[in-house]
């Protein structure tokens, strides 16, 4: 259940885009809101120019500085709805670490931000705060992708379709509980899908791939309709709709994407890692791939048996 919802803003409209979402999500789980944005001080950044102790102009700036954060977050909180429980702090120090802390501080279960802000479309997605946030927190990060649009609210419900990417481990499976509790906020149906490596040969005559009918690849396909069709049983028993697909594809990311886009739909959620273990990097995975490629949001679970 969904309690504490903390959304980080760095006074970018890009970083906006994620409110909607976090109001309609708090309005149906009874949740607070809680928004957020770092001061890091210009001392720490440019040191020298600040020489050995920040002189008088600088520490002014910063103290200026502030206020006007502090003033911007309230004013998003006197706009938010009143349906919603919303409360709105500056933090201090560097970004990722101040909020890692103000997460845990605040027993936060779900953190709801953009892939991207102040640095525009431009911006590298990952490699940012949402990145590093996404290797530190062992909990939901629901990634927004914004675009050139002003922030629209989402209505009745942000989502009604939500895919769930599967690759048989246990570790995969721990971001169905989250997936549970949206479809049941929701009202949503959840597809679970799990991608398969080909099978597949290389004709350099022909310059295509070539699918082989042994025996071996299709009990590999059947054993994951049986892996996917327990787990939807399962979910039946708890009053949750859903269904299962599998697909065979060299790419796992890239099916998962363009699935979600012939499918419409509206969230795909997984873990950083599944079949590849703990101590895989986190960048570089399927997970990372999705984010950047994915036509819809994108919530990300670090499990919390990894390293």
């Amino acid at each position: 259940m969904f309690r504490n919802i903390l959304v980080p803003l760095d006074g970018s409209t890009f970083s906006e885009h994620a409110l909607p979402m976090a109001y309609s999500i708090a309005q149906r789980a009874a949740a607070n809101v809680h928004l957020v944005r770092v001061h890091e001080p210009l001392a720490s950044l440019v040191p020298v120019m600040a020489g050995p102790e920040p002189g008088p102009e600088l520490e002014q700036w910063n103290r200026g500085q502030a206020e006007a954060e502090s003033l911007y977050l309230r004013g998003l909180a006197d706009t938010a709805t009143r349906e919603v429980r919303v409360s709105a702090r500056l933090l201090h120090g560097i970004a990722v670490d101040a909020l890692e802390v103000d997460a845990q501080r605040i027993g936060a279960d779900l953190v709801v931000m953009t892939t991207h802000g102040r640095g525009g479309i431009a911006r590298a997605w990952l490699g940012s705060v949402a990145d590093e946030l996404v290797r530190r927190l062992k909990l939901p990060v629901l990634l927004v992708r914004p675009t050139v649009d002003a922030p629209r609210p989402c209505g009745e419900a942000c989502f009604h379709r939500i895919l769930v990417p599967l690759d048989g481990s246990l570790l995969a499976e721990t971001v169905l509980e989250p997936a549970v509790e949206f479809a049941r906020l929701m009202g949503a149906r959840l597809t679970l899908l799990q991608v398969l490596p080909p099978p597949y040969f290389f004709d350099s005559t022909e310059a295509t791939y070539a699918v082989p009918k042994s025996a071996g690849a299709i009990r590999m396909r059947d054993d994951a309709a049986a892996y996917l069709g327990r787990i939807v049983g399962e979910l039946s028993g708890r009053g949750v709709q859903a269904s299962s697909q599998v697909l065979v594809d060299s790419r796992p990311a890239h099916a998962i994407a363009r699935f979600a886009q012939d499918q419409h739909v509206d969230l795909v959620t997984l873990a950083t890692h599944g079949r590849g273990g703990a101590t895989r990097l986190l960048l570089g995975s399927v997970a990372d791939k999705v984010v950047r490629t994915a036509p819809v949001p994108v919530l990300v679970l670090r499990p919390r048996a990894a390293n």
